[in-house]
């Protein structure tokens, strides 16, 4: 099913189909930025797919509220107005480094989830939907 989810043009800019592939494949280690959010990316193996996972990484690493992680989903949606999402850049990645993420981190972890967002699919259904449909036509 996340083979489905992941070809689709928001995971491959974001470069997240290669790291994924490689550690389902036992190629790559399995790593978190911070261990407070292996909850959220355990099941995608530390590569955020989902727009759920993003908007679930604000909360756990940046202190988001649920309803700014939900205007951060839109922003980020939104892409065509690139400005909307520059003032959830900046609280994600201060919130980030508040709460003990290194230098590093915020930067290709928001980039993941920002490219990711605009055609990702919001959360596990969909992609298994059509896992389903696929099946069926045989």
């Amino acid at each position: 099913m996340i083979e489905v989810a992941i070809v689709r043009p928001g995971p491959i800019q974001g470069d997240m189909v290669h790291p994924y592939l490689r550690r389902r494949n036992g190629e790559e280690a399995v790593t978190y930025p911070n261990e407070s959010i292996r909850g959220v990316l355990e099941k995608t193996l530390g590569v955020p797919l989902f727009q759920e996972q993003a908007m679930r990484l604000a909360v756990v690493a940046a202190d988001f509220t649920p309803g700014e992680a939900d205007q951060l989903r839109r922003a980020m949606g939104a892409w065509r107005r690139p400005g909307l999402i520059d003032q959830f850049r900046r609280k994600l990645i201060g919130g980030m480094r508040a709460n003990g993420f290194s230098r590093s981190t915020p930067r290709p972890c928001f980039g993941r989830s920002a490219a990711s967002a605009i055609t990702a699919f919001p959360n596990r259904t969909p992609p298994a939907s059509r896992c389903w449909c696929m099946f069926r036509r045989g």
